[in-house]
Protein backbone atom coordinates (compact mmCIF):
# COMPACT_ATOMS: atom_id res chain seq x y z
CA UNK A 1 0.00 0.00 0.00
CA UNK A 2 1.43 3.27 -0.97
CA UNK A 3 0.87 7.13 0.64
CA UNK A 4 -1.69 9.14 -0.81
CA UNK A 5 -4.12 12.01 -0.25
CA UNK A 6 -5.51 10.45 3.06
CA UNK A 7 -2.86 8.33 4.19
CA UNK A 8 0.87 9.06 5.22
CA UNK A 9 3.71 6.92 6.67
CA UNK A 10 6.25 8.02 9.32
CA UNK A 11 8.88 5.22 10.02
CA UNK A 12 9.54 6.89 13.77
CA UNK A 13 8.08 10.20 15.72
CA UNK A 14 8.99 13.35 13.65
CA UNK A 15 8.35 16.79 14.61
CA UNK A 16 6.72 17.43 10.80
CA UNK A 17 3.29 15.40 12.06
CA UNK A 18 1.41 18.26 13.06
CA UNK A 19 2.32 20.08 9.31
CA UNK A 20 0.72 16.29 8.03
CA UNK A 21 -2.80 16.97 10.15
CA UNK A 22 -3.17 20.54 9.58
CA UNK A 23 -3.15 19.49 6.14
CA UNK A 24 -5.43 16.44 6.39
CA UNK A 25 -7.93 18.82 8.55
CA UNK A 26 -8.17 21.45 6.22
CA UNK A 27 -8.73 18.76 3.05
CA UNK A 28 -10.56 15.28 3.49
CA UNK A 29 -9.23 14.23 6.52
CA UNK A 30 -6.70 10.88 6.63
CA UNK A 31 -4.55 9.04 9.01
CA UNK A 32 -1.16 9.06 9.76
CA UNK A 33 0.63 5.13 10.73
CA UNK A 34 3.76 5.94 12.31
CA UNK A 35 5.98 2.51 12.87
CA UNK A 36 5.43 1.89 9.01
CA UNK A 37 8.15 3.23 6.28
CA UNK A 38 7.60 5.02 3.19
CA UNK A 39 7.16 1.70 0.77
CA UNK A 40 4.35 0.98 3.58
CA UNK A 41 6.25 -1.91 5.18
CA UNK A 42 5.68 -2.31 9.26
CA UNK A 43 8.80 -1.63 11.02
CA UNK A 44 7.28 -0.74 14.31
CA UNK A 45 7.66 1.88 17.01
CA UNK A 46 10.02 0.85 20.36
CA UNK A 47 7.50 2.64 22.95
CA UNK A 48 3.84 2.99 21.54
CA UNK A 49 2.26 4.51 24.05
CA UNK A 50 5.35 7.32 24.74
CA UNK A 51 5.19 8.14 21.08
CA UNK A 52 1.77 8.44 21.31
CA UNK A 53 1.60 10.28 24.29
CA UNK A 54 4.04 12.42 22.50
CA UNK A 55 1.86 13.06 19.67
CA UNK A 56 -1.21 14.09 21.56
CA UNK A 57 1.00 16.17 23.21
CA UNK A 58 2.56 18.01 20.06
CA UNK A 59 -1.00 18.26 18.56
CA UNK A 60 -2.22 20.02 21.48
CA UNK A 61 0.12 22.88 21.35
CA UNK A 62 1.39 23.43 17.61
CA UNK A 63 -2.10 23.70 16.06
CA UNK A 64 -4.90 26.06 16.07
CA UNK A 65 -7.41 26.36 16.46
CA UNK A 66 -7.68 23.28 18.71
CA UNK A 67 -7.82 19.96 16.61
CA UNK A 68 -8.08 17.58 20.09
CA UNK A 69 -12.17 16.83 18.77
CA UNK A 70 -10.97 15.55 16.01
CA UNK A 71 -8.09 13.70 16.30
CA UNK A 72 -7.20 10.39 18.04
CA UNK A 73 -4.06 8.47 18.32
CA UNK A 74 -4.67 4.42 18.57
CA UNK A 75 -2.13 1.87 19.18
CA UNK A 76 -2.19 -1.25 16.52
CA UNK A 77 -0.22 -4.42 17.42
CA UNK A 78 0.62 -6.55 14.24
CA UNK A 79 3.11 -9.34 14.45
CA UNK A 80 5.80 -7.25 12.78
CA UNK A 81 5.51 -4.30 15.82
CA UNK A 82 3.55 -1.45 17.45
CA UNK A 83 1.84 1.09 14.91
CA UNK A 84 0.21 4.14 16.55
CA UNK A 85 -2.19 5.63 14.35
CA UNK A 86 -3.26 9.02 14.24
CA UNK A 87 -6.96 9.91 12.65
CA UNK A 88 -7.92 13.19 11.65
CA UNK A 89 -11.51 14.09 10.63
CA UNK A 90 -12.06 16.99 8.46
CA UNK A 91 -11.77 20.17 10.73
CA UNK A 92 -15.25 22.33 11.11
CA UNK A 93 -12.76 25.09 11.88
CA UNK A 94 -10.83 26.10 8.85
CA UNK A 95 -8.24 27.08 8.25
CA UNK A 96 -6.08 25.38 10.99
CA UNK A 97 -2.53 26.53 10.87
CA UNK A 98 0.46 25.69 12.92
CA UNK A 99 1.12 27.77 15.51
CA UNK A 100 4.40 28.64 15.05
CA UNK A 101 3.90 30.24 11.91
CA UNK A 102 0.63 32.23 12.80
CA UNK A 103 -2.43 32.62 10.69
CA UNK A 104 -0.97 32.92 7.53
CA UNK A 105 -0.67 31.58 4.32
CA UNK A 106 2.78 30.17 5.49
CA UNK A 107 1.58 28.41 8.64
CA UNK A 108 -1.71 26.51 6.41
CA UNK A 109 -1.14 23.27 4.92
CA UNK A 110 -3.37 20.75 2.44
CA UNK A 111 -3.20 17.58 1.21
CA UNK A 112 -2.58 17.09 -2.26
CA UNK A 113 -2.12 13.38 -3.60
CA UNK A 114 0.42 12.07 -1.11
CA UNK A 115 1.62 15.50 -0.39
CA UNK A 116 0.96 18.31 2.46
CA UNK A 117 1.59 22.01 0.12
CA UNK A 118 1.77 25.50 1.91
CA UNK A 119 -1.39 27.01 0.70
CA UNK A 120 -1.09 30.20 -1.19
CA UNK A 121 -2.21 33.56 -0.57
CA UNK A 122 -5.28 33.19 -2.55
CA UNK A 123 -5.86 29.67 -1.20
CA UNK A 124 -5.71 30.86 2.10
CA UNK A 125 -7.97 34.22 1.61
CA UNK A 126 -11.16 32.14 0.23
CA UNK A 127 -10.40 29.58 3.39
CA UNK A 128 -10.81 32.96 5.88
CA UNK A 129 -13.41 34.11 3.77
CA UNK A 130 -15.29 31.02 3.94
CA UNK A 131 -14.96 31.25 7.88
CA UNK A 132 -17.15 34.47 7.82
CA UNK A 133 -20.19 32.54 6.49
CA UNK A 134 -19.35 29.51 8.92
CA UNK A 135 -18.74 30.98 12.35
CA UNK A 136 -17.70 29.16 15.81
CA UNK A 137 -20.43 30.22 17.24
CA UNK A 138 -22.68 28.65 14.91
CA UNK A 139 -21.07 24.89 15.16
CA UNK A 140 -22.92 22.68 16.89
CA UNK A 141 -21.29 22.12 20.82
CA UNK A 142 -19.06 18.83 21.48
CA UNK A 143 -21.00 19.00 24.74
CA UNK A 144 -24.69 18.43 24.94
CA UNK A 145 -25.40 18.35 28.04
CA UNK A 146 -25.91 21.82 29.09
CA UNK A 147 -27.70 24.01 31.78
CA UNK A 148 -28.41 27.81 31.84
CA UNK A 149 -29.34 28.58 34.96
CA UNK A 150 -27.21 31.73 35.31
CA UNK A 151 -28.55 33.14 31.79
CA UNK A 152 -32.20 32.14 32.69
CA UNK A 153 -31.97 34.15 35.29
CA UNK A 154 -30.09 37.34 33.54
CA UNK A 155 -32.75 36.94 31.08
CA UNK A 156 -35.79 36.65 33.36
CA UNK A 157 -34.27 40.18 35.69
CA UNK A 158 -34.01 42.00 32.06
CA UNK A 159 -37.97 40.93 31.41
CA UNK A 160 -36.91 38.39 28.42
CA UNK A 161 -37.89 35.27 27.57
CA UNK A 162 -35.38 31.91 27.73
CA UNK A 163 -37.81 29.44 26.10
CA UNK A 164 -36.48 26.85 23.84
CA UNK A 165 -37.82 29.13 21.04
CA UNK A 166 -36.25 32.03 21.98
CA UNK A 167 -32.73 30.30 22.18
CA UNK A 168 -33.29 28.78 18.82
CA UNK A 169 -33.65 33.01 17.48
CA UNK A 170 -30.89 33.98 19.57
CA UNK A 171 -28.56 31.15 17.79
CA UNK A 172 -27.97 29.04 21.17
CA UNK A 173 -29.61 26.14 19.49
CA UNK A 174 -30.57 24.96 15.91
CA UNK A 175 -32.67 21.68 14.65
CA UNK A 176 -29.62 19.58 15.73
CA UNK A 177 -29.13 20.48 19.16
CA UNK A 178 -26.78 22.98 20.91
CA UNK A 179 -24.83 25.67 19.41
CA UNK A 180 -21.35 26.61 20.61
CA UNK A 181 -23.00 29.66 21.26
CA UNK A 182 -25.44 27.58 23.49
CA UNK A 183 -22.28 26.37 25.24
CA UNK A 184 -20.60 29.70 25.84
CA UNK A 185 -23.98 30.66 27.42
CA UNK A 186 -24.17 27.44 29.10
CA UNK A 187 -23.14 26.85 32.67
CA UNK A 188 -20.78 24.11 31.66
CA UNK A 189 -18.86 26.33 29.72
CA UNK A 190 -15.03 26.23 30.62
CA UNK A 191 -12.96 28.71 28.84
CA UNK A 192 -11.80 30.95 31.64
CA UNK A 193 -10.78 34.35 32.81
CA UNK A 194 -7.96 34.46 35.24
CA UNK A 195 -8.54 37.35 37.68
CA UNK A 196 -5.05 38.22 39.76
CA UNK A 197 -3.97 41.32 42.02
CA UNK A 198 -0.55 41.46 42.24
CA UNK A 199 2.10 43.53 44.49
CA UNK A 200 3.99 44.13 41.96
CA UNK A 201 4.88 44.69 38.09
CA UNK A 202 7.06 41.73 38.67
CA UNK A 203 4.26 39.42 38.81
CA UNK A 204 6.15 37.81 41.90
CA UNK A 205 3.02 37.99 44.48
CA UNK A 206 -0.18 37.83 44.51
CA UNK A 207 -2.67 39.54 46.84
CA UNK A 208 -5.52 37.83 45.31
CA UNK A 209 -6.71 35.99 42.62
CA UNK A 210 -9.42 33.73 40.82
CA UNK A 211 -10.45 31.52 37.89
CA UNK A 212 -13.57 32.36 36.72
CA UNK A 213 -15.38 29.77 34.57
CA UNK A 214 -19.42 29.02 33.57
CA UNK A 215 -21.70 31.08 31.33
CA UNK A 216 -20.28 34.40 30.17
CA UNK A 217 -22.86 36.21 31.60
CA UNK A 218 -21.44 34.74 35.06
CA UNK A 219 -18.20 35.29 33.62
CA UNK A 220 -18.61 39.14 33.57
CA UNK A 221 -20.20 39.51 36.70
CA UNK A 222 -17.72 37.35 38.84
CA UNK A 223 -14.72 39.75 37.28
CA UNK A 224 -16.58 43.10 37.66
CA UNK A 225 -16.71 41.56 41.15
CA UNK A 226 -12.71 40.84 41.86
CA UNK A 227 -12.21 44.42 40.09
CA UNK A 228 -14.21 45.88 42.48
CA UNK A 229 -12.81 43.98 45.47
CA UNK A 230 -9.00 45.22 44.38
CA UNK A 231 -9.92 48.72 43.21
CA UNK A 232 -9.40 51.45 46.08
CA UNK A 233 -11.85 53.81 46.63
CA UNK A 234 -10.37 56.97 48.77
CA UNK A 235 -12.64 58.91 50.80
CA UNK A 236 -12.37 62.99 52.66
CA UNK A 237 -14.89 65.23 54.04
CA UNK A 238 -16.13 68.04 51.78
CA UNK A 239 -17.74 70.54 54.13
CA UNK A 240 -20.45 68.40 55.56
CA UNK A 241 -19.99 65.87 52.81
CA UNK A 242 -17.80 62.92 52.26
CA UNK A 243 -16.73 62.75 48.38
CA UNK A 244 -15.35 59.12 47.17
CA UNK A 245 -12.31 59.60 44.34
CA UNK A 246 -12.05 55.93 42.61
CA UNK A 247 -9.23 55.06 41.18
CA UNK A 248 -10.83 54.14 37.38
CA UNK A 249 -13.79 55.06 36.15
CA UNK A 250 -15.80 51.93 35.94
CA UNK A 251 -17.61 52.67 33.18
CA UNK A 252 -14.56 52.22 31.46
CA UNK A 253 -13.39 49.02 33.61
CA UNK A 254 -16.93 47.71 32.17
CA UNK A 255 -16.32 48.04 28.56
CA UNK A 256 -12.98 46.69 28.48
CA UNK A 257 -14.71 43.62 30.30
CA UNK A 258 -17.39 43.01 28.08
CA UNK A 259 -14.92 43.47 24.97
CA UNK A 260 -12.80 40.77 26.37
CA UNK A 261 -15.53 38.40 26.35
CA UNK A 262 -17.47 39.50 23.64
CA UNK A 263 -14.99 39.47 21.11
CA UNK A 264 -12.11 37.23 21.88
CA UNK A 265 -10.97 34.13 19.63
CA UNK A 266 -13.00 31.42 21.36
CA UNK A 267 -11.28 28.78 18.63
CA UNK A 268 -8.11 29.53 21.15
CA UNK A 269 -8.28 27.89 24.56
CA UNK A 270 -6.60 30.76 26.23
CA UNK A 271 -7.18 32.16 28.70
CA UNK A 272 -8.99 36.02 29.10
CA UNK A 273 -6.16 37.57 31.69
CA UNK A 274 -7.32 40.50 34.28
CA UNK A 275 -3.80 41.76 36.09
CA UNK A 276 -4.28 44.06 38.88
CA UNK A 277 -1.40 46.14 40.09
CA UNK A 278 -1.05 49.22 42.09
CA UNK A 279 -0.90 51.82 39.66
CA UNK A 280 -3.08 49.77 36.18
CA UNK A 281 -5.64 47.26 35.16
CA UNK A 282 -4.54 44.86 32.26
CA UNK A 283 -7.08 42.91 30.36
CA UNK A 284 -6.15 40.50 27.53
CA UNK A 285 -8.00 38.25 25.60
CA UNK A 286 -6.92 35.89 22.89
CA UNK A 287 -7.13 36.81 19.57
CA UNK A 288 -6.68 39.93 17.57
CA UNK A 289 -8.88 42.03 15.23
CA UNK A 290 -10.01 40.86 12.39
CA UNK A 291 -10.88 42.19 8.32
CA UNK A 292 -7.62 44.15 8.20
CA UNK A 293 -9.12 46.73 10.78
CA UNK A 294 -6.23 48.82 12.19
CA UNK A 295 -5.76 50.07 15.30
CA UNK A 296 -6.70 53.59 14.18
CA UNK A 297 -9.88 52.75 13.06
CA UNK A 298 -10.43 51.18 16.53
CA UNK A 299 -10.29 54.24 18.20
CA UNK A 300 -12.30 55.62 15.61
CA UNK A 301 -15.24 53.22 16.57
CA UNK A 302 -14.78 50.88 13.18
CA UNK A 303 -15.65 47.70 14.75
CA UNK A 304 -16.40 43.96 12.78
CA UNK A 305 -17.63 41.51 16.18
CA UNK A 306 -15.89 38.52 15.46
CA UNK A 307 -18.92 37.09 17.53
CA UNK A 308 -21.81 38.56 16.23
CA UNK A 309 -24.54 36.55 17.83
CA UNK A 310 -23.28 36.87 20.94
CA UNK A 311 -22.61 40.64 20.55
CA UNK A 312 -26.52 40.36 20.05
CA UNK A 313 -27.33 38.37 23.39
CA UNK A 314 -25.50 41.38 25.37
CA UNK A 315 -26.99 43.88 23.27
CA UNK A 316 -30.30 42.43 24.02
CA UNK A 317 -29.58 42.14 27.81
CA UNK A 318 -28.58 45.70 27.52
CA UNK A 319 -24.95 45.30 28.35
CA UNK A 320 -23.65 46.84 25.56
CA UNK A 321 -25.19 49.92 23.53
CA UNK A 322 -23.99 49.09 19.85
CA UNK A 323 -21.14 47.88 18.28
CA UNK A 324 -17.70 49.53 18.32
CA UNK A 325 -18.73 52.68 20.16
CA UNK A 326 -16.87 50.82 23.43
CA UNK A 327 -13.39 51.57 22.57
CA UNK A 328 -13.99 55.48 21.61
CA UNK A 329 -16.50 55.55 24.48
CA UNK A 330 -13.47 54.81 27.01
CA UNK A 331 -11.06 57.01 25.14
CA UNK A 332 -13.74 59.97 26.04
CA UNK A 333 -14.25 58.43 29.73
CA UNK A 334 -10.42 59.42 30.08
CA UNK A 335 -10.20 62.40 27.99
CA UNK A 336 -8.24 64.89 30.71
CA UNK A 337 -8.65 62.63 33.47
CA UNK A 338 -4.91 61.20 33.36
CA UNK A 339 -2.99 58.96 31.59
CA UNK A 340 -4.36 57.64 28.10
CA UNK A 341 -5.64 53.79 27.93
CA UNK A 342 -3.26 51.94 25.96
CA UNK A 343 -4.28 49.08 23.30
CA UNK A 344 -1.77 46.69 22.05
CA UNK A 345 -2.25 44.32 19.02
CA UNK A 346 -0.16 41.00 18.45
CA UNK A 347 -0.71 38.39 16.47
CA UNK A 348 -2.31 36.47 19.29
CA UNK A 349 -3.47 38.74 21.74
CA UNK A 350 -5.65 41.60 22.12
CA UNK A 351 -4.22 43.88 25.39
CA UNK A 352 -5.81 46.82 27.04
CA UNK A 353 -4.05 48.75 29.80
CA UNK A 354 -6.56 51.22 32.13
CA UNK A 355 -4.43 53.45 34.46
CA UNK A 356 -5.26 54.95 37.95
CA UNK A 357 -6.66 58.41 38.07
CA UNK A 358 -5.75 59.18 41.63
CA UNK A 359 -1.93 57.50 40.98
CA UNK A 360 -2.14 60.70 38.22
CA UNK A 361 -3.59 63.39 39.84
CA UNK A 362 -3.05 63.03 43.19
CA UNK A 363 -5.13 61.81 46.13
CA UNK A 364 -5.68 63.92 49.03
CA UNK A 365 -3.02 66.15 48.68
CA UNK A 366 -2.46 68.98 46.15
CA UNK A 367 -0.22 69.02 42.77
CA UNK A 368 1.66 71.01 40.62
CA UNK A 369 1.46 71.12 36.59
CA UNK A 370 4.59 69.97 36.53
CA UNK A 371 4.18 66.69 38.64
CA UNK A 372 0.71 66.17 36.84
CA UNK A 373 2.67 66.33 32.98
CA UNK A 374 4.90 63.93 34.58
CA UNK A 375 2.46 61.57 35.58
CA UNK A 376 0.14 61.29 33.11
CA UNK A 377 3.31 61.11 30.24
CA UNK A 378 1.73 63.90 28.41
CA UNK A 379 3.46 67.61 26.56
CA UNK A 380 2.84 70.53 28.88
CA UNK A 381 0.31 71.74 26.84
CA UNK A 382 -1.39 68.80 26.90
CA UNK A 383 -1.17 68.88 30.55
CA UNK A 384 -2.95 72.61 30.88
CA UNK A 385 -5.34 71.70 28.03
CA UNK A 386 -6.08 68.55 30.39
CA UNK A 387 -6.08 70.82 33.53
CA UNK A 388 -8.46 72.60 32.15
CA UNK A 389 -11.07 70.63 30.86
CA UNK A 390 -10.96 68.88 34.21
CA UNK A 391 -11.78 72.39 35.89
CA UNK A 392 -14.81 72.88 33.36
CA UNK A 393 -15.89 69.54 34.67
CA UNK A 394 -15.55 70.77 38.39
CA UNK A 395 -13.26 67.62 39.18
CA UNK A 396 -10.58 69.41 40.44
CA UNK A 397 -9.97 73.00 42.06
CA UNK A 398 -7.11 75.38 41.76
CA UNK A 399 -5.11 76.93 44.67
CA UNK A 400 -2.54 79.69 44.28
CA UNK A 401 -1.06 81.60 40.93
CA UNK A 402 1.85 81.25 39.23
CA UNK A 403 4.32 79.50 40.06
CA UNK A 404 2.77 78.73 44.09
CA UNK A 405 -0.24 77.53 41.49
CA UNK A 406 -1.53 73.78 42.78
CA UNK A 407 -4.75 71.77 42.40
CA UNK A 408 -6.62 69.41 44.06
CA UNK A 409 -9.93 67.40 43.98
CA UNK A 410 -13.43 69.16 43.97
Amino acid sequence: MTENEGTEYKREYSDSIPKTVVAFANTSGGKIFIGVDDSGKIVGVGDADEVARRCVQMLRDDIRPDVSSITRADINETKDGNIVEIKVSEGPDKPYYLRSKGLRAEGVYLRRGPASVQATESQFNEMVRSVRSRTYEKTRSINQNLTFAYAENIFNRAGLVFDDVHKSILGIRDSEGYTNLGFLMSDQCDYQIKAAAFTDKGRTSFKDRLEISGSLLKQFDDTMSFIRKHVTVSSRIDGMYRKDMEDYPEEAIREIVLNAIIHRDYNSMGNTLVSMYDDSIEISSPGTVIEDISKSDLMKGVSFPRNRYLSEIFYRLGLVETYGTGIPRVMKIYEGRGRTPEFDIDGSMFRVTLYSIRRVVGDNGTFTRSEFEKNAKVSKSKARQMLNLMLERGEIKIEGNGKSTRYRWA
